[in-house]
């Protein structure tokens, strides 16, 4: 039987394909995989930092604040 995949690893998946998503000017796309990955593991800093970038990016200062500050506290 094949081994389940650990949350990390998925996680490391979707936050990969999210960071291609941004660098290439998808920010809606971006989004959805930051924000799924936070679904899986809401304490993962990474997809909250990322996330407050991307929300940065878009003039969203507020919600830029609110998950740089649990990046900060992951």
């Amino acid at each position: 039987s094949a081994a389940v995949p650990s949350v990390s690893a998925e996680v490391s998946a979707i936050l990969k394909d999210a960071m291609r998503r941004h660098r290439k000017g998808d920010a809606e796309g971006a989004r959805r995989g930051y924000e799924r990955a936070i679904r899986i593991d809401p304490g993962d800093g990474d997809a909250h930092g990322l996330l407050a970038m991307l929300e940065t990016d878009l003039g969203r200062l507020a919600v830029a604040e609110g998950h740089a500050r649990k990046a900060i506290s992951a």
